[in-house]
Order: structure tokens, then C-alpha cells, then sequence
């Protein structure tokens, strides 16, 4: 199974739940993922700031690729929006 970093945000403009997918990195097992996000999460939080300033971040948590899918499918309805980072 493959699992990706998702983050839940709030858009600022809106006050409505997004989400964003990294899909450029991928980890094996969810404890490498769980891993990675305690190792890099300052890191990962200064980056996301900088490229999304009129988003606040709730939080990151680590997804397979078909909870990813049905958390696009129930909050934008077909899982067509393009929610990836």
C-alpha cells in the first residue's frame, strides 16, 4: 500500500475545509510516513505557510491512496477537484 501526507486547511478567504495531497513523495508503510511528518513537520509547516499564505493549516496527518480518494469524494462530491500539491 502507498501512503501520501495530507493536509487538512482552512481556506481564509472562504472559511471552508480543503484538502492537500503531496503527491510527490510516498512512503511504503504509514510508520514511515508517521516517521517522516514528527521528523519534518517545522520544515514542512514553514514551506506550506510560504506557499499557501491564505490558507491556515489544521493539520497533517498520513493517508493511503483510497482514504485519499474517498476524503476527495466526500468533501468535493465526485473526487474530480484537483486537490493535490
Amino acid at each position: 500500500m502507498t501512503w501520501y501526507i495530507l493536509a487538512l486547511v482552512i481556506m481564509l478567504e472562504t472559511n471552508k475545509p480543503e484538502i492537500k495531497i503531496n503527491m510527490s513523495i510516498s512512503f511504503r508503510t504509514e510508520e514511515h510516513c508517521n516517521n517522516f511528518i514528527r521528523t519534518y513537520k517545522d520544515a514542512m509547516l514553514t514551506q506550506f505557510k510560504s506557499d499557501y499564505p491564505k490558507i491556515k493549516l489544521k493539520h497533517f496527518v498520513c493517508v493511503d491512496n483510497e482514504t485519499g480518494k474517498e476524503i476527495q469524494r466526500q468533501l468535493y462530491g465526485d473526487g474530480d477537484n484537483d486537490t493535490q500539491s
